[in-house]
């Protein structure tokens, strides 16, 4: 039986307790909306959790793909082994395995579906999984499945119209939810960029993702270091996302920093959890995205917003599509070709020799996210469609007052 007030429930085989999105953006919200929020997900090294959210874990947290293709089954197991799951009034799910139990969850009892697609399946996520030479089918394969999911739950969202356009002709309905943070949370942290006189600029570049950018960005700054001869020093923060089984991945950044001569300007940092990375940002000068052409094109990371967010001027590829309208409106940073470790460069060194144009760009994107880009302009849309009764015959949510 269905209690009164409204009841989610967060469905996930991959991503953490910990994730920014689903846990501390948007599940935060939903608590903060006056609903009952349940998570269920794989067990996880870091548990910091959310104020006002039940978790509930199975175990899987190991990587490995066969491993990862029996999650569906533990998820939908554990959720099975929890009697408040009979009361959840909307599944949400955040992968397509995810997304087939919520579906699987809500025929049976008499709930809605939410699938919010984070990722381009079909083709850049690809190339995790298969050999080039099987990927043309691989994708038709994974793009039928993807439709055939978006069909059948009663809600498509995503955090960009790339993430949900491939998808979307077959959904019921779609929105797109964007990555924003709470505004007391960009109220709250504020950055000072380039107002420490000669002191360090530090630039913050985030995991270290040897294939997505890293190598092009830890080139970049020694090349713009030999160009700074006679301004400051410069500080590449990155974090270490190698994991506990990642010493191979660590050589091969040791190496390279070796080869550029760049040890001395890398500070490597271990994974900090949600609610300390605003204040690791606001601590920083310069905020880089660069992946590359092969993912990058329709990517769309939480950083642009946490960049914006903190009042930091940003360097994003000038090939990402999604990306290039918010440089463009706010004028919150730079855009260059992030493939090529020289135009980086030119990035870097562009902001420090003008520094006031450099924190006019970052008091133009804060300002942007404290008028518009919030999280609580962009969930509002999403809350209402889930406040609203639903058409599914036999299946009612009630409507807050």
């Amino acid at each position: 039986m269905k209690s009164k007030g409204i009841h989610i429930g967060i469905l996930c085989t991959r991503h953490s307790p910990d994730d920014g999105r689903v846990t501390h953006k948007l599940g935060a919200m939903f608590v903060r909306s006056g609903f009952r929020v349940t998570w269920v997900g794989p067990e996880h090294p870091t548990r910091e959790g959310c104020p006002g959210i039940t978790f509930h874990y199975f175990v899987g947290a190991a990587n490995s793909r066969w491993e990862r293709l029996s999650r569906g089954r533990r998820l939908e197991r554990k959720c099975l082994e929890l009697p408040e799951i009979a009361t959840v009034d909307v599944f949400f799910a955040v992968e397509p395995d995810s997304a087939e139990v919520a579906i699987r969850l809500a025929r049976r009892f008499g709930g809605r579906a939410i699938f919010d697609i984070h990722e381009n399946y079909h083709k850049e996520m690809l190339d995790h999984w298969v050999p080039r030479w099987i990927r043309p089918l691989a994708s038709l394969a994974v793009l039928t499945k993807l439709r055939s999911i978006s069909r059948r739950v009663e809600l498509v969202m995503g955090p960009c119209g790339s993430r949900v356009l491939p998808y979307e002709p077959q959904a019921a309905e779609s929105m797109v939810v964007r990555h924003c943070l709470k505004r007391e949370a960009i109220q709250k942290f504020a950055a000072k960029p380039f107002q420490d006189g000669r002191g360090p600029v530090r630039i913050m570049h985030g995991r270290t993702w040897l294939v997505h950018g890293t190598c092009e960005v830890v080139r970049g700054v020694a090349l713009a270091e030999k160009r700074l001869r006679d301004g400051p020093p410069l500080r590449l923060v990155c974090i270490d996302d190698f994991g506990p089984d990642g010493a191979r991945g660590r050589q091969v950044f040791s190496e390279l920093l070796k080869a550029e001569k760049a040890e001395h300007l890398v500070e490597l940092n271990p994974i900090v959890p949600f609610s300390k990375m605003l204040q690791m940002l606001s601590a920083c000068d310069i905020g880089v995205i660069a992946y590359g052409r092969a993912f990058g094109v329709n990517c769309f990371p939480n950083r642009l917003f946490e960049y914006m967010a903190v009042g930091i001027p940003a360097i994003v590829p000038s090939y990402a599509v999604e990306l290039q309208p918010f440089i463009e409106r706010y004028h919150c940073g730079l855009a260059v070709d992030t493939e090529r470790a020289e135009a980086i460069a030119d990035g870097i060194v562009t902001l420090v020799r003008d520094r006031e144009a450099a924190q006019q760009m970052g008091r133009a994107g804060r300002e942007g996210s404290l008028a518009e880009l919030n999280l609580e302009n962009e969930i509002q849309p999403l809350i209402e469609w889930i406040r609203r009764p639903s058409t599914k015959a036999g299946i009612g949510i009630p409507v807050s007052p």
